[in-house]
Parts: structure tokens; sequence; C-alpha cells
């Protein structure tokens, strides 16, 4: 009797009930289910209180010592409308447990039709777990028929349930695969929970680096450019790769660029032999694209600014003289 006091000084407090709607425990999830979620939930804080049912054998004094109590307790948590319905009953109604049940069932719980009703048209909602979906079944299966029992009853939340997952989802497919006859109510839920997605999962997805800068052009008055000499080239000439004021200088890793940035007259047959300006990827400081798309590490960071590619300087590049041989043959045809 000593652990039944001390486990009943640390058991939380039941939720109330008043009968107004939106104010019901579990409404977030279905609340034409307000009544009946909270009266499991109080029929739980009873057991967990040590009131529990005598039998019919006990004597009449512990009988009416456990009415009484749970009779107490019922209307302790009683707020609003509900309050006001059960003390405006008789005083030989307000001390009998099963007619204070009675009428706030009348009052608050759904009528047959309506909870078959809402049988047939529950679903599995957003963020809801399937034991929530089932336990919401078996409460409307129970109020729109109450003499429903065993087999019958449970075909039936066989079929509802299934029905109510989310149509072409991978839990339902799987469901459907089972024998919906011969397999049992509980098989079907673990089936469904195992191909449940886990809310807020997601799928791990590296980004790749960030692409290579393969072009760019920058404006700035008063910036200075790059290399040796940055602060001696002149203002405003396009195309000039350093230099200071408004000028712009341009870095583009492409075919169709010649010798200090300028375009090539001619087609890509007409470059100079053995010097194709695209046979190699533009090896920088940051990752880079070859030709077939895969992301590669720098090679070096000693890069031509002309013909971008590795392996020497811009002073020593060998395309200065092809170029300027086929830039005279150019404007001599």
């Amino acid at each position: 009797m000593a652990e039944i006091e001390e486990q009943s000084k640390t058991v939380a407090p039941c939720p109330t009930f008043s009968g107004d709607d939106g104010n019901q425990p579990g409404t977030q999830l279905d609340p034409s289910l307000g009544f009946e979620r909270w009266h499991s939930k109080f029929c739980t804080y009873l057991q967990l209180k040590g009131i529990t049912d005598p039998g019919p054998q006990a004597p009449e004094g512990d009988r009416n010592r456990f009415e009484a109590k749970r009779v107490g307790h019922l209307k302790n948590f009683l707020r609003g409308s509900a309050s006001n319905l059960v003390y405006g009953l008789s005083h030989a109604d307000q001390g009998s447990y099963n007619r204070i049940l009675a009428a706030l069932r009348e009052a608050y719980s759904l009528n047959p039709h309506t909870a078959w009703q809402a049988f047939k048209s529950r679903v599995l909602r957003s963020g809801e777990v399937v034991d929530s979906l089932l336990a919401a079944l078996r409460s409307l299966l129970s109020l729109a028929a109450p003499s429903l029992t065993g087999v019958d009853a449970e075909r039936l939340l066989k079929l509802q349930f299934v029905a109510a997952l989310p149509d072409e989802s991978l839990m339902k497919n799987q469901v459907l695969a089972r024998d919906l006859v011969t397999t049992p109510l509980t098989e079907l839920l673990q089936t469904a929970k195992s191909f449940t997605k886990p809310p807020g999962s997601q799928s791990n997805v590296v980004a790749p680096p960030d692409p290579p800068l393969m072009a760019a052009t920058f404006y700035g008055k008063g910036k200075k450019g790059f290399g040796k000499g940055a602060s001696k080239g002149r203002s405003g000439k396009p195309f000039f790769p350093y230099g200071k004021g408004k000028g712009i200088s341009t870095t583009v890793a492409s075919s169709q660029f010649g010798p200090r940035g300028q375009r090539w007259p001619f087609s890509s047959q007409a470059q100079p032999s053995g010097k194709s300006f695209n046979s190699s990827p533009v090896p920088t400081r940051r990752w880079y694209q070859d030709g077939k798309g895969n992301w590669q590490q720098p090679i070096t960071s000693k890069v031509c600014w002309t013909c971008h590619q590795p392996g020497h300087l811009q002073r020593n590049c060998p395309s200065f003289g092809v170029a300027a041989a086929l830039w005279e043959e150019q404007e001599e045809s």
C-alpha cells in the first residue's frame, strides 16, 4: 500500500476536458476523437494511481470506495461546458460513473452514422505515425459498430488501414504485396512501419566543389592589376591583362582567344599546328573540370596567361611567334 501511495505522488496529472472544440487532447490529429482520447488517458491515469476495479466478488465497501474515487477524479478533470453538464445531472446520476460517462459520450462523442463516415474517410496525415492511424480506426469502428468484434472487425480494419495509406507510396505497395486474408493486422502494421520514412530525413548529397573561374571580367576604378608591373599598365585599354583605372582585365580559357586576349580571326582548323588551346584542361589554383566533365585537382600554379598551358610563363610562351606569323598571313590574304 505504501508503494502505491509513493507511486501516486509521482504520477503526472491527467489532462482536463472542457468539451470545447480545439482544446481537446489529441485534437491536432483527429478532432472527432477528442473525448475518446481523453477518456483513454483518464483510465490510464486511474491505473497509475492504483485505482483499479476490485471485481464483483469484492466486499461492497471496497466497490463503493472504488466508485467514489473514480467519480471524484472524473469530476475533478472536467472544465467548461463538460463540467456544467455533469453538475447539471441529478444527484443520483452524479454518483454513478457509468451514468456520467454515458451523458458525456452522448454530448461530445460521435453517433454511429458520423463515426462510420469518419472511419471510411480516415487517411494517414502528414507527420502522423501508422500506430496513431490504427488507434483512430479502432476507436471510430468501436463507435460506429460496438457489437462488431473478432474476425469481422479485424477484416474491416485491414481494408481501411490499407486504404488510408498514401497512394503510390512504397509503404502501401509493400503492404499490398502481403496476403490481406491470411496476414494478421499486427504484421501489416509492422510492414508499414518498416517502410515509413522518418520525419525530417534527407539524403546526404555531397555538393561538388566550386567550378573554376574559367572566364572572369573585373571592373574597378583605381584597382591594381595582376602580376609584375601591375600599376604601370595603360588605363582604359580593353583586353589589357593588367593595369589600373577603368581598364578591363579578362582571363579566358578558350580556343577562340589568341595572344593577349585577342580573338582568332580564323577557324579552329587554322590554329597553329601542334598548339591547340583545348588540348588540355586549364590548371588553376582551384578545382577544374576536364574534357570528360570530371573534377580534377590543380596541376600546378605556373600557368601561361596567353595560351593557358602549364609549365611556362607568358614571357616564354612559344605561341607568340606562331601567332604573329599567322596574323601576317591573314592580313596579306
